[in-house]
């Protein structure tokens, strides 16, 4: 997998090595939250793939698909490990008869989490020591069903946004496979910021860049197109998970709102029609799935995220 160093990462493999005493891991659960196609799986296998982690987690790491059913999964992943089950024994009892062990030290990844129905049979029962890091774009809803099972103040759940100008410039090059010349950095910086630095955007457009250039693209977006189908399957993903509600909430802000423009949750109560504290909610909801986002200076104002409105604004709505 295409990868380039995101600041993130140092963060999360001090999270995930931490001991909060003796076999006791300070961070029981980490979860990246986020966007479809931002980075949050890269990021997840840079983690794992870290020297540091494998000598922290002994008996391993292991990578689950958050998509599938998560019965068959504790089937795999026990089947992966040699388990062995007692006479009459289910395989999620053995599972957690095994990773709930005090000694176990185990880094279990669960990759791109559709809900929190997905995530509760994999990590009930775990071991003190065992952590697990979680993928997904609905993060409160895994994030309130992870602490049915674990204390809050042993979850972490970490936003994934887009990438700097830095780690922009670095995963374009690295598609180009040499450093992008200053017109070329022009170019791809225009394209990033019209994408919110959304990372397989910025990776797509880096490729057509490397083969046809970059000034087709821009023809593009400015105009309010998103070019790469892939993407915008992504976005369709995320957008069939909304309930109608929140489809028609989002809807009302990609239609009510300039691109690019920062507003208030008063500026939302007014396009929805409601008071501004339930404006708020429905703001930070959103939030939670990166499909708004909120101003680094002032975290009371929010836009639409560029790619979404870019993906979203259009035959969906």
């Amino acid at each position: 997998m295409l990868h380039v160093p995101r600041g993130v990462e140092s963060d999360l493999i001090t999270a995930l090595t931490l001991l909060s005493g003796y076999r006791r891991a300070r961070w029981r659960a980490v979860i990246l939250y986020g966007l479809a196609g931002i980075g949050k799986t890269a990021i997840a296998q840079a983690v794992v793939d870290n020297a540091r982690i494998q000598r922290t987690f002994r008996d391993g790491c292991v990578w689950l698909d958050g998509r599938r059913d998560p019965a068959e999964e504790v089937t795999r992943l026990c089947l992966a490990l040699g388990l062995e089950r007692a006479p009459g024994e289910r395989w999620v009892a053995c599972w957690r008869r095994w990773a709930g062990a005090e000694e176990r030290r185990l880094l279990l990844v669960i990759d791109d989490a559709l809900d929190g129905a997905a995530v509760a049979p994999l990590i009930a029962g775990l071991g003190p020591q065992v952590v697990t890091l979680i993928t997904t774009r609905p993060g409160w809803a895994v994030r309130a069903e992870v602490e049915r099972w674990l204390p809050a103040d042993q979850v972490w759940a970490q936003p994934v946004g887009g990438l700097t100008p830095a780690e922009g410039r670095a995963l374009a090059a690295a598609v180009v496979g040499r450093p992008l010349t200053d017109a070329e950095w022009a170019l791809a910086h225009a394209v990033g910021e019209l994408t919110g630095w959304h990372a397989e955007a910025l990776r797509l457009a880096a490729l057509e860049g490397r083969e046809v250039g970059w000034a087709g693209v821009l023809g593009e977006l400015p105009a309010g197109r998103l070019p790469w189908a892939a993407v915008h399957d992504l976005l369709r993903g995320q957008w069939a998970q909304l309930g109608r509600a929140q489809q028609a909430e989002l809807a009302a802000l990609v239609a009510g709102t300039a691109a690019g423009a920062w507003r208030t949750a008063g500026d939302a109560a007014q396009l929805w029609g409601v008071d501004a504290a339930v404006a708020h909610r429905r703001l930070w909801a959103l939030q939670w799935q990166g499909l708004v986002e909120a101003a680094d200076a002032d975290p009371l104002r929010w836009r639409v995220a560029p790619v979404v409105r870019l993906g979203l604004g259009g035959d969906m709505l």
